[in-house]
Protein backbone atom coordinates (compact mmCIF):
# COMPACT_ATOMS: atom_id res chain seq x y z
CA UNK A 1 0.00 0.00 0.00
CA UNK A 2 1.10 3.42 -0.87
CA UNK A 3 -0.11 5.22 2.42
CA UNK A 4 -0.94 8.48 0.42
CA UNK A 5 -2.93 9.46 -2.57
CA UNK A 6 -2.03 11.88 -5.76
CA UNK A 7 -2.94 14.76 -6.42
CA UNK A 8 -5.10 13.83 -9.50
CA UNK A 9 -7.41 11.10 -7.06
CA UNK A 10 -8.18 14.28 -4.73
CA UNK A 11 -9.38 16.23 -8.16
CA UNK A 12 -11.40 13.24 -9.20
CA UNK A 13 -12.64 12.85 -5.86
CA UNK A 14 -13.83 16.34 -5.01
CA UNK A 15 -14.53 17.55 -8.80
CA UNK A 16 -12.16 20.65 -8.52
CA UNK A 17 -10.14 21.93 -11.16
CA UNK A 18 -6.54 21.47 -11.14
CA UNK A 19 -5.02 24.54 -10.25
CA UNK A 20 -7.29 25.28 -7.21
CA UNK A 21 -6.09 21.52 -5.75
CA UNK A 22 -2.35 22.47 -6.49
CA UNK A 23 -2.93 25.55 -4.93
CA UNK A 24 -4.67 24.46 -1.59
CA UNK A 25 -1.66 21.79 -1.58
CA UNK A 26 0.72 24.16 -1.61
CA UNK A 27 -0.91 26.31 1.43
CA UNK A 28 -1.77 22.75 3.23
CA UNK A 29 2.14 21.74 3.13
CA UNK A 30 3.55 25.36 4.20
CA UNK A 31 1.13 24.84 7.37
CA UNK A 32 2.89 21.32 8.00
CA UNK A 33 -0.96 20.10 7.60
CA UNK A 34 0.30 17.53 4.66
CA UNK A 35 3.67 15.70 4.18
CA UNK A 36 4.55 14.95 0.34
CA UNK A 37 7.09 12.39 -0.97
CA UNK A 38 7.86 11.29 -4.40
CA UNK A 39 5.76 8.14 -5.68
CA UNK A 40 7.86 5.31 -5.74
CA UNK A 41 5.63 3.45 -8.36
CA UNK A 42 5.57 6.34 -10.93
CA UNK A 43 8.17 8.91 -10.24
CA UNK A 44 6.65 11.28 -11.88
CA UNK A 45 3.52 12.05 -9.15
CA UNK A 46 4.14 13.18 -5.36
CA UNK A 47 1.90 11.13 -2.92
CA UNK A 48 -0.03 13.09 0.20
CA UNK A 49 -1.15 12.46 3.75
CA UNK A 50 -2.41 14.58 6.19
CA UNK A 51 0.26 15.25 9.10
CA UNK A 52 -0.86 14.05 12.43
CA UNK A 53 -1.59 17.63 13.18
CA UNK A 54 -3.68 17.41 9.99
CA UNK A 55 -4.99 14.27 10.87
CA UNK A 56 -6.39 16.32 14.44
CA UNK A 57 -7.65 19.29 12.41
CA UNK A 58 -9.87 17.18 10.46
CA UNK A 59 -11.27 15.15 13.29
CA UNK A 60 -12.34 18.34 15.10
CA UNK A 61 -13.58 19.75 12.10
CA UNK A 62 -15.61 17.04 11.03
CA UNK A 63 -18.63 16.56 13.74
CA UNK A 64 -19.10 20.58 12.93
CA UNK A 65 -19.02 20.17 9.33
CA UNK A 66 -22.04 17.17 9.56
CA UNK A 67 -24.00 19.08 12.17
CA UNK A 68 -24.02 22.13 9.60
CA UNK A 69 -25.05 20.05 6.92
CA UNK A 70 -27.27 18.31 8.72
CA UNK A 71 -29.23 21.37 9.70
CA UNK A 72 -29.13 22.76 5.93
CA UNK A 73 -30.91 19.15 4.72
CA UNK A 74 -33.37 19.75 7.83
CA UNK A 75 -34.55 22.78 6.11
CA UNK A 76 -36.03 21.20 3.31
CA UNK A 77 -38.61 19.05 2.68
CA UNK A 78 -38.12 14.98 1.92
CA UNK A 79 -38.92 15.65 -2.13
CA UNK A 80 -36.93 18.69 -1.91
CA UNK A 81 -33.70 16.92 -0.83
CA UNK A 82 -34.12 14.53 -3.48
CA UNK A 83 -34.56 17.18 -6.03
CA UNK A 84 -31.54 18.19 -4.82
CA UNK A 85 -29.18 15.45 -4.46
CA UNK A 86 -30.83 15.18 -8.03
CA UNK A 87 -29.41 18.62 -9.72
CA UNK A 88 -26.22 17.96 -7.39
CA UNK A 89 -25.64 14.43 -9.28
CA UNK A 90 -26.61 15.74 -13.00
CA UNK A 91 -24.04 19.13 -12.10
CA UNK A 92 -21.28 16.43 -10.74
CA UNK A 93 -21.61 14.28 -13.89
CA UNK A 94 -21.33 17.67 -15.95
CA UNK A 95 -18.24 18.46 -14.19
CA UNK A 96 -17.16 14.97 -15.17
CA UNK A 97 -17.53 15.56 -18.80
CA UNK A 98 -16.00 19.13 -18.84
CA UNK A 99 -12.67 17.73 -16.62
CA UNK A 100 -12.66 15.35 -19.51
CA UNK A 101 -12.44 17.59 -22.56
CA UNK A 102 -9.82 20.21 -20.49
CA UNK A 103 -7.61 16.91 -19.70
CA UNK A 104 -7.50 16.67 -23.95
CA UNK A 105 -6.41 20.36 -24.08
CA UNK A 106 -3.21 19.55 -21.42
Amino acid sequence: MRGGCTAREIMDEVSMDKALISRAIKKLADKRLISTWTNADDRRTSLLRLTSRGTEIHEDLMPIARQRQEALLATLSYDERRALWSALFKLEAMVQTLGEKDERLD
